[in-house]
């Protein structure tokens, strides 16, 4: 009962007041759904229109300080011979005439953030500000993808409405918007994680590994999100017998481990010194100088 009055609310008069087949339904929650998307994007755009505009005249900037330290890193990626850096330490850097991100001093993540925004050279400083608000944008979609994969009934109007309102509280939230544009690479976090999430729904376990693998690598809080994903496996209908969930817990481990390990190995071979100082293991990579790919942690 109150999924119909939820539905009423928010089906046009015409349909609302006949009835609505599941396609009908279906397709004005695409339509809302693309709507959404349509406005959060704009407010993302206007949002960095509006930091250029107010780190030009304004003694407060708009921009985050860790976005100045993404783009210095990947700065000195591109030109090693530009003040304050130094080529990549490690064997592949020289090769690939690459420099050393963690030359920037406060500069504590994987180098990948760094190679995600080299761009910030080539076409716009603000490329990576764009970057990580689309990211935002992906974690938005992924989310309504979700619930509606989730629902039972094309249409119950209580599954419909819940996943354009999860969808347009992500997408419309201008604090998320807001930390995305001022440059904050936790959106990527998010994206990748959201993904994983994506990928064990739909049985894809091997690539959800893979993206797991990824997510601890750029970041270790996700690890913790281990323990939820080993609970889906073990409860899943198909999962039994007992040989079977052991085995494709041992097969999600392994993949997983071998996507952060590989990561890990790439970042190594870039720069040696950088992930030597990053991992001196002092708790957990709090007070770490250039903490990165294992350990991947801000103070």
């Amino acid at each position: 009962m109150v999924g119909r009055r939820v539905q009423a609310a928010w089906l046009p008069d015409h349909l609302s007041e006949g009835r609505v087949s599941r396609e009908q339904i279906s397709q004005l929650d695409t339509m809302r759904f693309r709507h959404a998307v349509g406005l959060a994007a704009v407010l993302r755009v206007a949002l960095l229109a509006w930091g250029t505009y107010q780190d030009a005249h304004s003694p407060v900037p708009y921009t985050d300080v860790d976005y100045y330290v993404f783009s210095d890193a990947a700065a000195c990626i591109l030109d090693p011979a530009r003040p304050l850096c130094s080529p990549a330490k490690g064997p592949w850097g020289p090769l690939a005439g690459l420099g050393d991100p963690y030359a920037r001093a406060t500069y504590r993540y994987t180098s990948l953030i760094a190679l995600l925004l080299v761009p910030n050279e080539w076409v716009h400083p603000a490329f990576g500000k764009g970057l990580f608000a689309l990211a935002d944008l992906v974690v938005g979609c992924l989310l309504y993808r979700l619930l509606v994969r989730r629902r039972t009934d094309a249409s119950s109007s209580s599954s419909s409405y819940a996943a354009n309102a999860v969808a347009a509280i992500w997408l419309l939230n201008p604090i998320i918007a807001n930390i995305s544009t001022r440059g904050s690479s936790e959106s990527i976090v998010g994206a990748v994680v959201v993904s994983t999430l994506a990928l064990a729904v739909q049985g894809n376990w091997d690539a959800a590994a893979v993206l797991f693998g990824l997510a601890v690598h750029v970041k270790i809080f996700p690890f913790m999100y281990g323990s939820s994903l080993i609970a889906a496996i073990v409860g899943a209908p198909s999962a039994k017998p007992s040989r079977a969930v052991i085995g494709r817990l041992l097969r999600f481990g392994a993949i997983s481990f071998a996507s952060f390990m590989t990561l890990n190995t790439i970042c190594y071979l870039m720069c040696v010194l950088g992930f030597i100082n990053s991992h001196s293991f002092r708790a957990l990579g709090t007070e770490n100088p250039a903490c990165f790919c294992l350990l991947s942690t801000r103070p």
